[in-house]
């Protein structure tokens, strides 16, 4: 049994979770070599909407932000609105507290996503929902919704 894995240092805070990913491969390292690299080049990127709000200094428009993560490193975060309208989103903004949850990842402090939509993309009134997907992009040009959610617009 070979334990094939990658070294990094983290500390882990009182109370909190760690979180990872975990593969199991059987085999010599000469033996599941290739399946690991076309793995590891295949995970596509992961993360999350943390919020999407009304910004009433904007004349309307929305602000999303979260984060996304890749084993390699993402390049592009953008929203989706109504599977139309792609909004290409600001990537790599400082988020210590995600690293904590999800050590090693590549530039793992700088992984936050933020952006305004526009208010003309949510239109129709108050009764009428709009979908909005987060897209991330990693280096390998993988590229996954990694969260989505239905917005009101007022």
């Amino acid at each position: 049994f070979n334990n094939v894995r990658a070294a990094f240092e983290f500390g882990v805070p009182a109370e909190s979770t760690v979180n990872g990913r975990a593969y199991l491969m059987l085999g010599g390292i000469s033996e599941i070599a290739e399946e690991a690299e076309d793995l590891t080049a295949a995970l596509p990127p992961f993360g999350r909407m943390e919020s999407i709000e009304p910004d009433s200094s904007d004349g309307g428009d929305f602000t999303v932000s979260g984060y996304a993560l890749d084993n390699r490193g993402v390049v592009s975060v953008e929203a989706r609105v109504d599977e139309t309208h792609d909004v290409p989103l600001s990537y790599g903004i400082s988020r210590p507290d995600v690293c904590i949850a999800w050590p090693g990842y590549p530039d793992c402090s700088l992984v936050g996503f933020t952006g305004p939509l526009p208010a003309a993309l949510f239109g129709g009134g108050p009764e009428c929902g709009h979908s909005v997907e987060i897209i991330a992009t990693d280096t390998d040009g993988n590229a996954r919704v990694i969260d989505s959610h239905l917005v009101y617009a007022e």
